[in-house]
């Protein structure tokens, strides 16, 4: 009938052929059944609701940790750091990386909204 065949692929054979030349993966291993009791602890630790709560309570903090907005000035135009942090709150549903893209992206909007355009003796080429 002209069918193809459907191969099922689980998490492991997926992972295994992901991950290849990047980590070694075992995949009939019980992360429990080891004599490394260390690592064993570490997993079961993971593997509990207050370990995700904790990490959730971390990612929710570690934006306000690791930026620290300052004045940015180009020539006459000046963006408060008060307004830099107003925008990066405000975009507090991204990732940290794409907020901050955002947030050059309304300083250029600004920069160029306040005619500042004309101050500057190059083109801006987008």
């Amino acid at each position: 009938m002209g069918e193809e065949p459907i191969y099922g692929m689980n998490f492991e054979d997926i992972a295994e052929v992901q991950l290849e030349g990047i980590i070694d993966f075992e995949s009939d291993k019980d992360p429990l059944e080891t004599n490394d009791w260390k690592w064993a602890k570490r997993v079961r630790l993971k593997s509990t609701l207050s370990f995700v709560e904790l990490a959730d309570k971390y990612l929710q903090q570690m934006p306000n940790t690791i930026f620290e907005p300052a004045d940015y000035t180009f020539g006459r135009f000046t963006a408060q750091w008060e307004w830099i942090k107003q925008r990066f709150d405000a975009y507090s549903k991204h990732p940290v990386k794409q907020r901050l893209q955002m947030i050059a992206d309304d300083i250029l909007d600004r920069f160029g909204t306040e005619n500042y355009y004309e101050d500057i003796s190059f083109r801006i080429v987008a």
